[in-house]
Order: C-alpha cells, then structure tokens, then sequence
C-alpha cells in the first residue's frame, strides 16, 4: 500500500537548498526573513 511514497533524502536536500541559497546570493538570515522562521535552525 505504501509502496510508492517516494523517499526523501534529507541531506541531499539540504545540500541543494544550501547550493541554491549560496548561487542566488542570499544568507540563511535572507531566508529566515523571507520564510518568517523565528530562528535560523528551522533554515
């Protein structure tokens, strides 16, 4: 029944959230401001 859920890797995500964030010039501060996260471990 489950047998289709894709899995997620979450440090390849990671990864590719922090690649994406460096190339577009912003800090996680950026982030965290444009996301509203009141700290930035949730970035």
């Amino acid at each position: 029944m489950f047998n289709n859920i894709p899995a997620i890797n979450m440090v390849a995500t990671g990864q590719r959230i922090s690649d994406l964030r460096t190339a577009a010039g912003m800090s996680v501060k950026d982030l965290q401001d444009v996301f509203g996260f009141g700290t930035p471990n949730a970035v």
